[in-house]
């Protein structure tokens, strides 16, 4: 039927409400959003964007031991071959990849800022600035928004050369125009200038916590006054050789700016002229008028010279009223007003050597040289000024003058700005390499700089020329001629050149080395006088194609990120290229992709991952690598395996930040159902701060959570008085680690501050696992089981697809081998056959069908060249032969048995475990209920000082090295003046001390409360217990029992008392009476027993009593105890020790004499007798101050009143018998004398 004129044609029309259609459209909107974006593959963890990222890295050859490359190199291949959503979205991906805070194991290895645990984005891909930035370019200087016709918003591939980090020679292909943005003006104390994004970085040097100067890149944004920057200060050798035409057009161009004018638009003149009263300049100018006529085709104009006059020398005037050339001269960049004058482009664009000329012109023009006085020396020092009313000009021209080594610094003022050249090393570089024009300026040039060439390093601007920080930290790390390195100049690299070998006698080797090597760099500091916002502006960016990927602009250093595969990250693309995954097309159908990555890393488990789809979200925890491969391993060997079972191996998530997960029931939830809660806390301790003041220090914070915003949060506790007790708050985190410091008030209880930041901030967060990943396309949630049982499934299939490739390819070239093995056996009818053939056609078809070869041997037989004909190829063709006979069988016993191959995945597993595996970061405790502070704080062995002034601290077991007997020991605790060290005990930071009064009384202090100062005073006791007005500690003992039934108390007047050791549990800060003492009296020393033992007595005269336990009868905690030895009118109970089989008691003296005496020697007796002699006690040894039961095998920490710690083995100390004196323990300095003794169990026997 024939179509009527005006009808239109629709095809098929299908009825559909709005609704469906919406349903519909919505449908595939979401599901492309879960398939193609947000969710991860279960297989190889990934979602798209990361996949494409990384195998366009690889496509790069960005592998991890190559170099970097520049990322929005990365970006843009991405981008434009695989994923065309935005170049944003690609670069957070893979900066995200690369953040350390953010993966378990990061799979991109970045250079430069990658974003940070205070929230801080990435730095750009590219950094811009503004484009009238001075990019040193081959010779000269291109303006940055000039090199290339650019849109906003646009990359334009183009060439040129730049000048780079390690100022050599670098090439730029791409320029970017990045359109409008706000920009930040940077300005330096000598007026150096730059503008840029918020995000540029520059070099700058900073001191490290230890204060050693360092290079590093820092943001605009970042930067702030009074920090340095580092200039790119060239201090080559340069040629002033050049053509005569271009050396005149030089020096005319330098003298217009100088000394020219030109008529204004408003004026009916046209004329450009030049006027001066150095007849030798005046000639030279002369000559540059005619070239630049010449070489802008104006040689028509009419060149007028006149005669003015002045009041002393007269003025020679050159003139041309020539409109043309006025025109030409406007065209190349002349300005008609003085305050607009800048450096014209061409200039710029020119030769080294050209623009020697031209500075030479222009400072013989409005230059000077002169001698100015320093009032604050006192001296006299040389000067070469510039003089201009155009400040954009001196700033030009002192980037010019930096490229020759000179610096030059802009003094600003209300009419006309100054450039000065002062220091003797600038005037000299200056006279040398550029100079003036004319003899008459250069002669006093010359005169000024012979007088300042003996003090070098004087001048004004000589400290412009240091290196920061340098000078501090040379004195402080010096370890010889102290005194005299203190005096010596060193803030300038003149003043440290001449002390050279003061400092390298005087700081240790590697030191000096390091020192060496920051003064070979090229580059000079300035220090920021101003950064600002200024305003909205175009700015620029290039790509440099080179190892540091930085470029100089305006004499300053510029960097962009750079990044390349992790070795962890090219785990997941191994055997990519052996047809071991699916591929499909691109976007665009004109590429393939993978479809997934062949991963070894189990990389859904260890990253974890994070994303939001359309109704759904996935939010996996990430794990230990060696973890996740020890459960897969037990997978493996047992398919059955409970999760339960599996959490033997991996117990729980393991966050990059690490941290403390509070029980088990969250993850066992998530575990099996693949959802469930997980409290992370961060990690904190309690350091003593300044003035005997609490700290408490973070060191770790929970996943995910922003330090910035965790601070900001704690601040404000603080503000609204919801957190107690907190002075100062300070983030000293630094390249070494996390480390946040909230000291508190002097009464602030730690524990319950500590415990308030817990519950009212994200230092105690919870963590909502959401375990949902793609399967076959489709969104599941899949259990801990399922997760490692998919990754398995599918690298059985990457193994076998792999294990089939390799066949393959084993079995074509046995193939080969095979048919050249048998053509050298047959090789005379080979060669026949070769060479009566007319073409290599014929050749390969008489091979096919005379010879018996197939096609593919046949054309390896043409291609063979005749080395190959020899026996030596036989052999090697034959051993070949053999290698790849033995790789079909193994490849083939793999795909025939799935044991095989099962053993082929763990084995590649157990390589990656060796390989990339590291110790778990995050702790996880039983129970919530049962989490306290300790858990944030690791278990040590610790020894614990009481003074005798009431001074509790702790140390480290471990820094006290064994020694020999006699020895001086080490400065341990140094008590505050006038206070002595009385008594010690050994404990870990995990358990309680007991304390015991003068009163009776007993309370308990965690270890871990006890403050830790290698010296100082530590805190008084009654800041951990209440004690009451005239109340003291006096005894301390470490709460293990070890099994103990019975507490045995002894007091100094010889009062016993045996208690229940249960009387000890559950202790307040109010503490428990557990003896009532006489007034005069204390507790001497408490041992805990089994009910059965028997004890020895000691007295600081010598005398001992052993008696059975059984003669003091249990009593309550009121009671006052019985008699346990009598005593003489001078003597007093010290020692009291539980007698053991094959043990034996230490007596030491308070002048460190002592022995070891066996417990078989003293006869038992009842209580309330006199005892035994147990050492003879004289004036020289003194009296004794304690007993101890040990084992020979045992150590000892002996303390002095001055805090003098000596570590040594029983053993070393001399066995002998009891009415013996005894020999020297430790040497005791006069005045001094032992404190205290405290034994460490070499067996897991009760500690003293």
């Amino acid at each position: 039927m024939e179509k009527k004129s005006g009808e239109l044609s629709f095809g098929k029309i299908i009825p559909l409400s709005i609704e469906e259609e919406i349903r519909h459209s919505y449908l595939d909107y979401a599901m492309s959003v879960i398939v193609g974006r947000a969710l991860p593959d279960a297989r190889d963890g990934l979602k798209p964007v990361q996949r494409r990222v990384l195998y366009a890295m690889l496509e790069l050859g960005l592998r991890h031991n190559q170099s970097y490359k520049k990322s929005a190199r990365v970006v843009g291949e991405t981008m434009g071959k695989y994923h065309p959503h935005g170049d944003s979205a690609i670069y957070d991906t893979m900066a995200r990849m690369a953040q350390d805070f953010s993966m378990r194991q990061p799979l991109v290895d970045g250079q430069g800022n990658f974003g940070s645990l205070d929230g801080d984005p990435p730095a750009a891909m590219r950094y811009c600035v503004t484009g009238d930035t001075l990019i040193r370019s081959g010779e000269g200087f291109r303006k940055i928004g000039n090199i290339c016709e650019t849109e906003d918003n646009t990359t334009v591939e183009t060439e040129g050369e730049c000048l780079t980090l390690d100022l050599l020679p670098g090439r730029y292909d791409r320029v970017f125009n990045s359109g409008v943005h706000p920009v930040i003006e940077l300005q330096t104390e000598s007026g150096f200038r730059i503008e840029g994004t918020s995000n540029h970085p520059l070099l700058v040097i900073q001191a490290e916590d230890e204060g050693r100067p360092s290079l590093a890149w820092s943001t605009l944004d970042r930067i702030a006054e009074g920090d340095y920057v580092a200039m790119a200060c060239e201090e080559g050798v340069f040629s002033d050789d050049l053509e005569d035409k271009y050396r005149d057009r030089a020096i005319f161009w330098g003298g217009m700016i100088s000394e020219g004018y030109i008529s204004g638009e408003a004026q009916r003149y046209n004329r450009v002229g030049f006027s001066n009263t150095d007849p030798e300049y005046y000639e030279a100018m002369k000559k540059g008028f005619l070239a630049e006529m010449e070489q802008t085709g104006n040689e028509k104009g009419n060149l007028r010279e006149s005669l003015g006059h002045k009041t002393k020398k007269d003025v020679m005037v050159l003139d041309i009223d020539y409109k043309p050339f006025r025109e030409a001269m406007i065209e190349s960049g002349y300005a008609c007003s003085a305050r607009e004058k800048t450096v014209p482009d061409f200039i710029f664009e020119g030769s080294a050597s050209f623009q020697i000329w031209f500075l030479r012109s222009l400072f013989e023009g409005d230059g000077s040289c002169s001698r100015l006085n320093d009032k604050r020396r006192g001296k006299a020092y040389g000067a070469v000024a510039l003089h201009s009313a155009s400040l954009e000009l001196l700033r030009q021209v002192q980037i010019m003058l930096l490229r020759f080594g000179i610096l030059g610094r802009i003094y600003r003022d209300k009419n006309i700005h100054r450039l000065l050249v002062t220091s003797y090393p600038d005037l000299a570089r200056f006279r040398d390499v550029i100079g003036f024009l004319t003899e008459t300026k250069n002669s006093p040039l010359r005169e000024i700089c012979e007088e300042m060439r003996d003090r070098s390093h004087f001048g004004p601007g000589s400290r412009l020329k240091c290196i920061p920080y340098l000078a501090r930290w040379i004195r402080k790390i010096a370890t010889k001629n102290r005194e005299r390195i203190q005096k010596v100049n060193l803030q300038d690299v003149a003043g440290i050149t001449k002390n050279w070998d003061l400092i390298q006698a005087s700081v240790p080797e590697e030191d000096f080395s390091y020192i060496a090597g920051m003064l070979r760099h090229s580059f000079i500091f300035q220090k920021v006088s101003s950064v600002r916002l200024s305003g909205r502006k175009k700015v620029f960016s290039i790509r440099v194609d080179s190892p540091c990927h930085s470029f100089v602009g305006n004499g300053f250093v510029n960097h962009n990120t750079e990044a390349r595969l992790s070795s962890a990250g090219e785990q997941l693309l191994s055997d990519i290229e052996e047809e071991t995954v699916n591929w499909g097309p691109n976007f665009d159908d004109s590429l393939q992709e993978p479809l997934t990555l062949p991963t070894r890393i189990p990389n859904l488990l260890v990253n974890g991952s994070t994303g939001i789809a359309v109704g759904m979200a996935t939010n996996m925890p990430p794990h230990n690598l060696g973890e996740v491969v020890d459960a897969l391993c037990l997978l493996l060997d047992n398919p059955d395996v409970g999760t339960e079972e599996v959490m033997s191996v991996l117990p729980g998530p393991d966050f990059p930040t690490g941290g403390i997960i509070l029980g088990r029931g969250g993850i066992l939830d998530a575990y099996r159902t693949g959802r469930g809660k997980v409290i992370v806390r961060g990690r904190a301790h309690v350091e003593e701060g300044r003035r005997g003041k609490d700290s408490i220090v973070i060191t770790e914070i929970p996943f995910m959570v922003n330090k910035s915003n965790l601070l900001e949060a704690i601040a404000k506790g603080v503000q609204m008085k919801t957190l107690d007790g907190i002075t100062d708050l300070r983030d000293e985190s630094d390249r070494r680690g996390l480390r946040v410091v909230l000291e508190l008030a002097r009464d602030a209880n730690p524990d319950v501050t500590l415990r308030q930041i817990f519950r009212r901030t994200q230092l105690q967060s919870t963590f909502g696992v959401i375990n949902l990943a793609l399967v076959d396309g489709e969104p599941k949630e899949l259990s801990l089981l399922s997760m490692l049982g998919l990754f398995l499934d599918y690298r059985r299939e990457v193994v076998r697809r792999r294990t089939v490739f390799r066949l393959r390819k084993a079995e074509e070239r046995a193939h080969i081998v095979e048919g050249l093995i048998r053509a050298i056996d047959m090789i005379d009818a080979v060669i026949k056959l070769i060479r009566g053939s007319k073409d290599p056609a014929e050749a390969r078809s008489g091979l096919i069908k005379t010879l018996g070869f197939t096609g593919a041997q046949a054309q390896a037989i043409l291609d063979m060249r005749l080395q190959r004909l020899t026996n030596l190829e036989k052999n090697k063709l034959e051993d070949e032969m053999a290698i790849l006979l033995a790789d079909i069988e193994k490849f083939r016993s793999i795909l025939a048995n799935p044991a095989t191959l099962d053993m082929v995945v763990k084995n590649e597993l157990r390589e990656v475990r060796s390989n990339f595996s590291d110790d778990r970061r995050t702790t996880i405790v039983e129970a919530v209920d049962d989490v306290s502070v300790e858990d944030l704080i690791p278990e040590e062995e610790i020894v614990v000082v009481l003074s005798r002034d009431g001074y509790l601290r702790r140390m480290p077991l471990e820094q006290y090295r064994l020694q020999g007997r006699g020895g001086k020991g080490v400065k341990g605790a140094t008590p505050k003046i006038g206070d002595e060290a009385a008594i010690i005990t050994v404990s870990t930071t995990h358990r309680d001390i007991f304390l015991f009064t003068n009163r009776g009384r007993v309370f308990a202090v965690r270890g871990h409360v006890i403050p830790e100062p290698r010296t100082g005073k530590g805190r008084l006791a009654s800041q951990f217990v209440s004690l009451e007005e005239g109340e003291s500690v006096v005894g301390m003992r470490d709460s293990h029992l070890h099994g103990a039934r019975f507490v045995f108390f002894i007091t100094a007047q010889g009062v016993a008392k045996r208690l229940p050791a249960g009387e000890l549990e559950n202790l307040t800060r109010a503490g428990r009476r557990v003896l009532s003492v006489d007034d005069g009296d204390e507790i001497s020393r408490v041992r805990f027993s089994s009910g059965t033992d028997d004890i020895l007595i000691v007295t600081s005269k010598g005398q001992a009593l052993r008696v059975s336990e059984s003669e003091f009868r249990p009593m309550g905690r009121q009671a006052r105890g019985v008699r346990g030895i009598r005593l003489s009118a001078d003597d007093m109970v010290v020692g009291c020790d539980i007698v053991k089989p094959g043990h034996q008691v230490l007596l030491v003296s308070d002048k460190g004499v002592g022995k070891r005496t066996r417990y078989d020697e003293f006869m038992p007796h009842h209580r309330a007798s006199g005892g035994c002699r147990a050492m003879k006690v004289t004036d020289k040894t003194g009296d004794l101050i304690g007993s101890w039961g040990l084992m020979p095998d045992d150590q000892i920490i002996v303390m002095t009143h001055r805090g003098r710690v000596i570590r040594l083995g029983v053993g070393d100390i001399s066995l002998l018998g009891r009415t013996a004196t005894g020999y020297r323990v430790i040497r005791v300095a006069e005045g001094d004398g032992v404190a205290d003794i405290s034994v460490i169990r070499t067996s897991e026997e009760e500690g003293e």
